[in-house]
């Protein structure tokens, strides 16, 4: 889902991607799609070194004022079962309200949480 080809898929199926940069290097970066009534972030990722430094919750804060400004209430996210990740996203509000289990082929599924933010 990372190639280059998959990304430009992606990009032309409606994911914007933003990279994210500190100084003179890229340290993350996200994609975000929007709907007809709620915008979904597909992916959200920062160096590992750079975690706790607030630069999640600007990414996020960035695309909540995308959403208010089209406007839309609704940010959701799906993030693995297992990700530590999950924890942030409680924390910034996010609330847990549904699972899914997503078959990627080869034997291989995504098992995760939705996650919902309702902007206010």
């Amino acid at each position: 889902i990372y190639s280059q080809t998959a990304l430009e898929r992606q990009k032309m199926e409606g994911q914007v991607f933003v990279l994210v940069k500190k100084e003179h290097q890229f340290i993350g970066f996200l994609a975000y799609q929007v709907f007809n009534e709620k915008t979904k972030i597909h992916k959200l990722y920062l160096l590992p070194e750079e975690h706790g430094k607030g630069y999640g919750i600007a990414m996020i804060n960035f695309v909540i004022d995308i959403v208010k400004a089209i406007p839309q209430s609704i940010l959701y996210l799906n993030v693995n079962k297992y990700n530590k990740a999950k924890l942030f996203y409680e924390k910034f509000g996010f609330i847990l309200t549904a699972e899914e289990v997503i078959d990627i082929g080869k034997g291989y599924v995504m098992d995760d949480f939705v996650m919902t933010y309702e902007i206010k």
